[in-house]
Parts: C-alpha cells; sequence; structure tokens
C-alpha cells in the first residue's frame, strides 16, 4: 500500500476510546483505508492479510473501489476553504491569505477587517475543520479585549492556530506546549506564515519571546519557558478528555487568580467529568459551550 488510514471504527458514539500515543495499542475495533497502486490485486493483499492475522477467511470485510486520477494539489487545496469562527474571525488556508472573504459568506467591510488566522493544513491537528478548534478560537476573539496584553498558554498546540489566535489578538506573550516535535514544526510554519517570529524559551535565549514553542508534557519546568508557573493570564488546551482531567493541577500551578482556563476535546457528555476535576483543583465559575456534540469548558481560578 501506498497509504495507509488506521481510525477508530467506534468514533463519535459513546463507545469512543481515546488512544493518546504509539504503545497504547489500538482501538478495540478499526476502520483501516489503505491506498494501492493501479492493477494491485486487492483481493489477494486482504488474502494474505487474513492468513498473517491467524482469521477465518470471511472474518475481514472490506471494500475496493477505485479512485480516479485528479490534480490532487488543487484537490487539496478546495477542500480547505477559510473558515469562519465568528463574525470578524476566520481561519483561513495559505492559498487563499489574499482572497476576499465575500466568496465564503463575508461582507466586503468584514473581509477587509477580519482577523485571518493564516494555516498551511494539513501539517497538524487544528485547521479549522474540527467544532472544538472553533469553539476555543471564538472563545478566545470574544475575549480579545481582555488577551490585550495577557499571557497566554496553548497546551497540547498542533498546528498552533490558537497561541498563533491569541498573539494576533494582542497577547503579549504566547506559549505553545506540546509532545509531539513534529507539531512543534508545525505551529512554527503557521506562525512565519502570520508574520510572527518564533522566539527563544528562556531569558538568556537570543531574540523575541512574545512567541514560544516547546516540546514538553509540561510536567518539568526544565522543558518550559521561563515564568510560567503562577504568571498566565490564560491557559487554553484542545486535547482530549483524558489528559485535560488529569492535568488538572498542573494547569492550576500555571494559572495565576483570576486568570482563565479554557478546555476542549471533550465531548458534551463529558464536561461533567472536567468540571468536577477543575471545581476540585481550584477553579471557579466553570461554564461550558457546545457545537455539534463537542464541548469547551472554561473557568477562573481562585
Amino acid at each position: 500500500a501506498t497509504c495507509v488510514v488506521v481510525e477508530d471504527a467506534d468514533r463519535g458514539t459513546t463507545e469512543e476510546r481515546e488512544i493518546f500515543g504509539v504503545g497504547q495499542g489500538v482501538w478495540r475495533r478499526c476502520d483501516v483505508t489503505a491506498m494501492f497502486k493501479p492493477g494491485a490485486d486487492v483481493d489477494d493483499v486482504m488474502s494474505r492479510t487474513t492468513e498473517i492475522l491467524g482469521l477465518a477467511p470471511d472474518a475481514l470485510r472490506y471494500v475496493a473501489e477505485h479512485v480516479p486520477g485528479e490534480d490532487w494539489v488543487n484537490v487539496v487545496k478546495d477542500s480547505f476553504a477559510p473558515t469562519k469562527v465568528l463574525d470578524g474571525a476566520w481561519i483561513v488556508p495559505e492559498w487563499s491569505r489574499d482572497a476576499s472573504l465575500s466568496r465564503w459568506g463575508a461582507s466586503d467591510a468584514e473581509s477587509e477587517t477580519a482577523l485571518r488566522v493564516v494555516l498551511e493544513p494539513g501539517l497538524a491537528f487544528g485547521t479549522g475543520e474540527h467544532p472544538t478548534t472553533r469553539l476555543c478560537l471564538g472563545w478566545l476573539w470574544r475575549r480579545r479585549e481582555v488577551l490585550r496584553g495577557a499571557k497566554v498558554v496553548d497546551f497540547g498546540t498542533g498546528s498552533g492556530v490558537l497561541a498563533i489566535g491569541a498573539r494576533l489578538m494582542g497577547a503579549t506573550r504566547a506559549v505553545g506546549i506540546d509532545l509531539d516535535p513534529m507539531s512543534i514544526r508545525a505551529a512554527a510554519i503557521n506562525a512565519e506564515l502570520n508574520g510572527i517570529a518564533v522566539g527563544g524559551a528562556n531569558d538568556d535565549d537570543d531574540g523575541d519571546d512574545s512567541f514560544v514553542l516547546a516540546v514538553a508534557d509540561g510536567s518539568r519546568d526544565e522543558d518550559l519557558p521561563d515564568g510560567l508557573r503562577g504568571d498566565v493570564d490564560v491557559l487554553v488546551a484542545n486535547i482530549l478528555v483524558g489528559p485535560v482531567v488529569a492535568l488538572a493541577p498542573l494547569f492550576a500551578s500555571y494559572v495565576k487568580p483570576g486568570g482563565s482556563v479554557c478546555l476542549s476535546g471533550v465531548l458534551e457528555t463529558q464536561t461533567p467529568a472536567v468540571i468536577e476535576a477543575y471545581e476540585a483543583a481550584g477553579f471557579e465559575a466553570l461554564t461550558r459551550e457546545s457545537e455539534d456534540g463537542w464541548a469547551v469548558v472554561s473557568g477562573v481560578r481562585k
């Protein structure tokens, strides 16, 4: 196969289960999509796959279909259109950065003045297609007056969309943290697309520290940029419900009294567990917003 994608067959249902990384196994049921060169004997491939896995001959159900030749560069570009988050705030693929947003429903006035977070789609999670990205960026946009002069942490930064958005909205310092080095590289590329220089993580590093990226899990201060513990005005984390709940004490150690937290990657049905964990960690005024079954939970540090 030239390309293989494995997905949770129960995604979007109550049976959905999170897999946090390499070495954590696979889902109970998987959907596998494989791409083959023209002329490949798919039936033979599936027969040998069944033998290798030690399964009964009819245990694997599959459908083979022909994918016609396309200009895939333009097909991909057409599949990523500018996404409206809220009035005045858009996520825009790099190839549409200078296009009029009126083509996608914006007024001429909005097209001229809108915040455009420019991304190279596909580099990492956070292109605007998923409700949680829109929920989190929309949450920041509605609080853009508060963000001016603020110190913001984007935990699980992915494409960097939230850290970049916060910086464009006026945050004095935005810090993106992610376990995945590829995500950090993607976030750096996207920052440059928005005219944002990536600076040094620590006081003794050269360069501007108003936008910083770090490969870290957040548990070791030496892996983090200076000046985060107890001094963060806004922390956003669009990850998964398991880490969101487990990291409540860590996030509480970052956010200053009166500072805010915005949490997503959470289904509506999972919000009670998140609210309980953050109440216990020292947050109050916890509320939720939702879109298409997904939710964002936010609150204030006591």
